[in-house]
């Protein structure tokens, strides 16, 4: 299945609230960050949670890791 990376755009903390709504979905999250998630789903189904979500946008992201050591997201090829 695809994985992606769900992040906030908005510079701060996500939402708390929105996370919850994230680890609720039909997504399986595989890891998280304050501002960012990486999830494993259908396509379709992360473009219906993200629409719903205020702020937020995705990328396909297959080879990121999360979270690291110094705390910033960093993608492996």
């Amino acid at each position: 299945m695809p994985r992606f990376v769900l992040y906030y755009k908005d510079g701060r903390d996500a939402p708390a609230t929105d996370l919850r709504r994230i680890k609720r979905s039909q997504a399986a999250v595989l890891a998280a960050a304050a501002d960012t998630v990486l999830v494993e789903a259908r396509k379709q189904d992360v473009e219906q949670l993200v629409a719903g979500l205020k702020g937020w946008a995705f990328t396909a992201g297959s080879a990121v890791e999360l979270p690291v050591a110094s705390g910033k997201a960093r993608a492996t090829q």
